[in-house]
Order: C-alpha cells, then sequence, then structure tokens
C-alpha cells in the first residue's frame, strides 16, 4: 500500500441512517482496484475486489446507495479486460460531480 492513492469516488446512505457506503478507487493496485466500504470505523468493513466484482449483480444495491452508478460503465469496461486509464475514472467522475474526488497518498 505504500505509494498508492485512493480515490474516493462515491459515498452515501441506504435505508439506515448514518450507515455509509463507499466505494474508492485505487489504481496502484492492479489486481483488485476497487475498494468497496460500508459502516463507520469501528462497526464497518470493507476490502478490495476486482473491477468484475465489483459490477457483478451481487454488488448492484452497494453500488446505488453509495451513489456510484455512474461508474459501471468504467467498472464492465474493465471487467472485459479493456485498459481503462486512471485519468478516464477520474474524468468521469469530474463529469458526474463537477469536480475532482477526494484523495489521499499513502506514504
Amino acid at each position: 500500500m505504500k505509494g498508492w492513492t485512493v480515490y474516493k469516488l462515491a459515498e452515501g446512505y441506504g435505508a439506515i441512517p448514518r450507515w455509509p457506503y463507499g466505494v474508492d478507487y485505487v489504481p496502484q493496485n492492479t489486481a483488485a482496484p476497487v475498494l468497496l466500504w460500508e459502516g463507520n470505523a469501528k462497526v464497518g468493513s470493507g476490502g478490495f475486489v476486482t473491477a468484475a466484482q465489483a459490477a457483478g449483480p451481487e454488488w448492484h444495491e452497494h453500488l446505488t446507495h453509495a451513489g456510484a452508478l455512474w461508474l459501471l460503465p468504467l467498472l464492465e469496461r474493465m471487467a472485459a479486460g479493456e485498459s481503462v486509464a486512471e485519468h478516464e475514472v477520474l474524468d468521469a467522475y469530474r463529469a458526474a460531480h463537477g469536480s475532482a474526488p477526494q484523495c489521499a497518498a499513502m506514504p
């Protein structure tokens, strides 16, 4: 994880107030660049998944709660084996939200 950049692409809520669903993107983690998480720091959980897993039907509700359905076309392209550059993901975020995503560099 050293030297990785984590982009926060989505965070939203489902039926439970104060229980967030999130989607982060870590392009340096080429095997599983999508971090899906939910909950808060005390009782939250999450993990890295492949683009194919994130685009699958089992994660559709999570993406919906997080407000990340705009990301599905890119995930589907990645899942199909197409190379999707980091700037394409960031450009899609800007198009959907009007600004750059929050990011954190891991030292």
